[in-house]
């Protein structure tokens, strides 16, 4: 979440967009009370730190988990600061309707750029603002899911300023009605001297905002890898497999890899030669293309793909269980899958290890005594290749097993788990309905593992500028009346590498989501509380806290003692007990105390709604008293105990102050209970000081 408030104007309401049933039991039948409801919170945490550290790795290769290319950690809300503008820009050429984009954005003030995905969609919106010459500091972001009537009503929009609607979720309805609402937000734009650009997937054959909407195709490639490249000359050996490259840029017609590709070329750390050899799917297509291929070696590509990384040991089983699950696919639909003796799998590991094209076996030396032998791609790409090519090779006969495989892999331990998870995103540049349709909304409604399956992909679908906003709005298609479980798995995604992306669609989703029913609820706020200690981790939790404060005040307000009002303060409660995930021995908010003093303030605010119910106060006491003992010696975070307390007595109503100062005082000044050692008294005295009545 980051600090320019990226959850300011023009953010979704869960309320206004989504009917809450009146009960859980109106959505689905309820599911028999199995293991799989049983969330493991330290499972959760394993695979935050999974998706943490994969986010965080967006420079790197990607050799780990053979899924290299463009990543993103940055939040696609918010402000995108000047300078991230001109880095985006640099080498940009103009596509083919560039001038009437331009034309159309300074006349009408609104641009709406329709096209398919990886079209360059987004640079495009960021060159159109940026040529119409804006005051201010970048570009302001919204979230896909803002709607236009939100535009319309909340938002304030800047003279000589510049706004971004990227891959807008369009809202189903009237069609008449979207073009008067951006007809109306046209005119708002104008009037106060703005600009605003809307970006949309393709729109099949219908133009509803024709007057302002232009269709968009990416530039050339091979002149968008020229413009990139300029300035860069390699060694003269290297001309040769500098212009195979080019050739092969030409190929890939999306913006995005071809900038990818020029952009390793430019850092000169590999040679164009090294590039070229990674990159071309000459291996790969040379590989599928052989005659002689026998089932053997299908299926164990196939097994790589989808547990890339594997230890060999694990790799053997999960190998032999694909041959099972083909044999028996076979079986059952009349095939004859008798195997020829040379089509048997080799009694020892020389299928993969033997010199294979694709294949290899490294050593992973962290493993522990000796290293531990892991099967990989040989190439960076040839994963991504390799799915392609099975997508585009092969039929139901391999499919359905490999199908029924796959999502087996779901009950695998967590790192089998998540290779699959990756296999399948990569999948999604090939056929993205097949995706949609026999894994994720598959496993979105399965078992615990397959939840967490399903929530790894959008989480992996996230990292990449040009499906986000599809991650996001297949976990909002999974809150919306689709049952129980896949309202789990939303939530789960939601706190799972979504909100990294898109930070106030997921702490609001998952309030709503935390004020369901049990299951959901509970769900909810584990999520909700991951997705704090993420946000500590990322050292963007102050904004986040400050939205938590402003939506459990408005639930809270005015309706004591309801099931909602309990559950709400329930989550709070939560976050406030929460420890830090890199360090669970410590506090989740003397961290944040101790290295973000200006979190004092929407602290106080959430403890002092829990300090105020009877519910509650016992462990808002408990919780102030563990965060404050865990500040002792810490004299520089004085201060922030004392700005704690001051929002503390000015959020608490007075009437409440007498019986919060007196339970604070037992508990922060008496002996100690055995909950913990007593806090500081310069802490207690901070404290309790910020809280002396203006009455007095």
């Amino acid at each position: 979440m980051t600090t320019d408030q990226p959850y300011e104007q023009g953010e979704p309401s869960p309320r206004q967009e989504t009917r809450e049933p009146a009960s859980d039991e109106g959505e689905r039948p309820p599911s028999p009370p199995e293991e799989h409801d049983e969330f493991d919170e330290g499972l959760l945490d394993q695979n935050a730190t999974v998706i943490n550290n994969f986010f965080a790795d967006v420079d790197a290769g990607g050799a780990t988990f053979g899924a290299g290319g463009r990543r993103s950690s940055r939040a696609a809300v918010g402000r995108l600061p000047a300078t991230d503008v001109a880095a985006s820009l640099r080498g940009f050429v103009e596509p083919p309707a560039w001038a009437r984009a331009v034309a159309v954005l300074r006349e009408q003030h609104v641009l709406v750029l329709c096209g398919r995905e990886e079209s360059g969609r987004w640079t495009g919106a960021v060159a159109a603002l940026d040529a119409m010459g804006l005051d201010g500091d970048g570009i302001w972001m919204y979230s896909p899911s803002t709607s236009l009537a939100e535009l319309n009503a909340g938002q304030r929009f800047q003279a000589r300023h510049g706004y971004l609607l990227h891959d807008w979720i369009e809202a189903t309805g009237d069609v008449s009605v979207r073009r008067f609402e951006l007809e109306t937000l046209a005119r708002k734009v104008a009037e106060a001297g703005a600009y605003l650009v809307i970006t949309v997937r393709a729109m099949k054959g219908r133009r509803p905002f024709d007057k302002v909407q232009v269709d968009w195709e990416p530039p050339n490639p091979g002149a968008l890898f020229d413009a990139r490249l300029a300035g860069v000359a390699p060694p003269e050996h290297e001309w040769d497999a500098l212009a195979r490259l080019r050739l092969h840029a030409e190929k890939l017609v999306a913006p995005g890899p071809v900038t990818t590709l020029a952009e390793r070329v430019a850092q000169g750390t590999e040679t164009p030669s090294r590039i070229l050899a990674d990159v071309e799917d000459e291996v790969v297509a040379g590989w599928f293309g052989r005659e002689d291929l026998k089932r053997a070696d299908v299926l164990a590509v196939c097994a790589v793909a989808f547990a890339h990384g594997a230890p060999e040991r694990v790799f053997e089983q999960l190998l032999a269980d694909l041959v099972a699950t083909w044999d028996q696919f076979g079986t059952d639909k009349g095939l004859d899958v008798r195997r020829q003796d040379d089509e048997r799998l080799p009694q020892t590991r020389a299928l993969w290890s033997g010199g294979h094209p694709l294949i290899n076996v490294v050593v992973d030396t962290d493993a522990g005594f000796g290293g531990e032998r892991r099967v990989v791609f040989r190439g960076e790409h040839y994963r991504a290749q390799v799915i392609a090519a099975l997508a585009r090779h092969y039929g139901y006969e391999l499919w359905q097993p490999l199908r029924q495989w796959i999502r087996g892999l779901a009950d695998a331990d967590i790192e089998v788990q998540f290779q699959a998870a990756v296999g399948v995103a990569l999948l999604v540049r090939a056929d993205p309905a097949e995706v949609k349709e026999s894994f994720l909304d598959e496993w979105a409604a399965g078992r615990m593992f397959e939840r967490l399956a399903a929530a790894n992909v959008l989480a992996l679908l996230s990292m990449e500028d040009d499906f986000a906003p599809i991650a996001l709005d297949l976990a909002l298609s999974w809150v919306r009346d689709a049952g129980q479980e896949r309202a789990m798995t939303a939530a789960i995604a939601f706190g799972n590498g979504i909100w990294i992306r898109y930070p106030t669609d997921a702490l609001k989703w998952l309030w709503f989501l935390a004020l369901r029913g049990v299951r959901v609820s509970v769900v909810a706020r584990r999520s909700l509380m991951l997705l704090f200690r993420q946000a500590a981790e990322h050292g963007e939790a102050v904004a986040a806290l400050t939205l938590l404060a402003q939506l459990a005040g408005e639930e809270v307000d005015g309706a004591v003692g309801t099931r909602r009002t309990r559950t709400a303060l329930a989550a709070v409660t939560d976050i406030l007990t929460a420890t830090c995930l890199s360090d669970p021995g410590v506090p989740l908010p003397t961290q944040l105390l101790s290295t973000h003093p200006e979190s004092a303030a929407p602290l106080g605010v959430l403890w002092a709604g829990c300090l105020a119910s009877n519910h509650h106060r016992v462990a808002a006491v408990r919780a102030l008293k563990i965060s404050l003992t865990a500040l002792r010696g810490r004299a520089e975070t004085i201060a922030a105990v004392a700005a704690l307390g001051a929002a503390v007595w000015r959020t608490l109503p007075p009437e409440w102050h007498p019986i919060v100062e007196r339970d604070l005082r037992r508990a922060l000044s008496g002996p100690d209970d055995g909950t913990a050692a007593l806090p500081a008294r310069d802490l207690v005295n901070a404290l309790l000081a910020a809280g002396v009545r203006r009455s007095a």
